[in-house]
């Protein structure tokens, strides 16, 4: 029997009046990447239990927030080598009564997604959910290098360190390790999930089955040299979507 996965998004971009608790806490880390004014943001900024800017996300934060809404939500912590923390920002966040603790890392060989989970995981529990918003969207380059740090940062086959997604203001991506996953839409609850998803087999062939999509699939072969399934859409009614895949895929749905 293929080992099972539980999956649930709702949780993160849901309305506040959730039914489902999500299984594991998660840290909202905000990337130097334009941040829009939209719903899927504030969901996952309301619902995190710890908000961090990666470096330059701060500036993001300053260009969006007013200082009130600020102080009522709570930025925990800038993090990174700070080469594009504007002091601006930086006066901004560390002013008004509210000192946020700024973490400089002086190593210049990783990025500041690699300074930001390092320090979660040192703060916090080591198996923190970890949500990258502004992860995908820019420059190519830039998303392929998001999308690999879902495999570079959780290589074990159990999540054991906890899960990563990457969210922008359209999407939620996540990446299903071979085995059985079950993803809880729960559209129900108000939140902000749309009804299209794709499987996306970003490092190698996988033969995938699925349970809960108008037009589900039985142990079909996906590739880049083949087919992939994009703009699949999820039964109406349906609060449940189960997939079954070989090899580790991409998942990802809309954002409303």
């Amino acid at each position: 029997m293929p080992r099972t996965f539980n999956w649930h998004p709702a949780t993160l971009v849901g309305g506040g009046n959730l039914s489902l608790k999500n299984p594991n806490d998660y840290a909202l880390v905000v990337l130097n990447q334009p941040v829009s004014n939209n719903r899927a943001f504030f969901e996952l900024w309301n619902n995190a239990s710890v908000r961090v800017a990666a470096d330059g996300g701060a500036n993001r934060l300053h260009e969006l927030f007013s200082l009130e809404r600020v102080q009522a939500a709570g930025l925990d912590a800038i993090v990174g080598d700070l080469d594009s923390l504007e002091d601006t920002a930086k006066e901004f966040f560390q002013g008004h009564g509210k000192r946020i603790p700024v973490v400089h890392f002086t190593d210049q060989n990783t990025y500041d997604i690699d300074k930001v989970v390092s320090w979660l995981r040192s703060a916090y529990s080591q198996n923190f959910d970890i949500v990258l918003y502004g992860g995908i969207g820019g420059r190519v380059d830039h998303g392929l290098r998001q999308i690999h740090y879902l495999f570079f940062l959780q290589p074990e086959f159990d999540y054991s360190t906890g899960k990563i997604f990457l969210a922008s203001q359209d999407s939620l991506t996540f990446l299903m390790k071979p085995g059985r996953h079950v993803v809880s839409m729960r559209r129900d609850i108000g939140g902000c999930l749309g009804d299209t998803i794709g499987l996306i087999p970003v490092a190698s062939e996988s033969i995938v089955s699925t349970k809960g999509l108008e037009k589900d699939v039985s142990e079909v072969k996906i590739g880049f040299h083949g087919s992939i399934m994009s703009s699949c859409r999820i039964l109406q009614e349906q609060q449940e979507l189960e997939v079954l895949t070989t090899e580790q895929i991409l998942f990802t749905v809309s954002l409303e």
